[in-house]
């Protein structure tokens, strides 16, 4: 969704996405770990980075996020921006970055998916001379750092290489575990911290994959009438050791009432 303002009223115009930022992306939903400067960056509180900034990171480390935390940011500040992950661009046409320099801020995820199409690259190569030239901000965000990445066009790696470039650094396990509590409290969850941490030991540490179980386990604790409690989720992921018995649908019974 694209955010636009005419005659200080402000307009959307929906483009070919169905798309819709997350209400949760938000910066007070960010858990920063070690990258407290790139969130300051990107927030607002420090000033210091315009133009382009190229932030690159592996699976499940908030890139999405922070970008969709920009927009959310700057349509509380009177502000313009526009998100376009790339992931979608199979759907789009290239010519649906003219013109955005007219935004305060453009927000492109997921650059690297696009590697390699001409089209794109030229139009991305565009985008980058005409936010310089405008004094807009870019945020542009890969899985790699932009000189890794193999363009077709040597100037776009140029181009996207001008400003200053952030690692997003993965959470720790205490990061992860914060950032579990704030997802539950966003559904109206309490996620005792023994089944935040069972979660992290005994179902993985991919964030990403972490939040999908803990949207599951609140359906089911709602179906079922339970509260998160280990025995309850072992129930519910088949973990419990009890043989033909671990095809069961949890007991709905009243034992973690108390």
């Amino acid at each position: 969704m694209v955010a636009d303002r005419q005659g200080g009223s402000p307009v959307m115009r929906q483009i070919p996405l169905g798309l819709k930022l997350r209400e949760s992306a938000t910066f007070e939903n960010f858990v920063s770990g070690g990258n407290a400067e790139l969130v300051s960056v990107l927030s607002g509180d420090d000033q210091t980075h315009q133009g382009m900034i190229y932030i690159w990171g592996g699976a499940s480390t908030g890139r999405s996020h922070l970008l969709q935390a920009v927009c959310h940011r700057d349509r509380g500040a009177n502000a313009t921006a526009f998100y376009l992950p790339m992931t979608q661009s199979a759907d789009l046409d290239p010519a649906v970055l003219n013109g955005l320099a007219s935004f305060d801020e453009v927000c492109i995820d997921d650059v690297d998916c696009v590697v390699g199409q001409s089209a794109w690259e030229q139009a991305l190569f565009g985008l980058c001379n005409e936010i310089r030239e405008c004094g807009r901000r870019l945020i542009v965000t890969a899985r790699l750092p932009a000189p890794d990445i193999p363009w077709r066009l040597a100037d776009l790696r140029s181009r996207l290489s001008w400003g200053v470039t952030y690692h997003l650094q993965a959470l720790d396990d205490q990061g992860k575990y914060e950032a579990l509590v704030r997802r539950a409290l966003n559904r109206g969850l309490e996620l005792p911290e023994d089944v935040g941490r069972f979660l992290l030991t005994r179902c993985g540490r991919d964030l990403g994959g972490l939040f999908v179980l803990l949207d599951e386990l609140d359906n089911s604790s709602l179906v079922f009438k339970r509260r998160l409690t280990i025995p309850f989720v072992k129930e519910c992921l088949a973990l419990a050791n009890v043989g033909p018995e671990q095809t069961k649908a949890p007991d709905p019974g009243p034992k973690d009432q108390g």
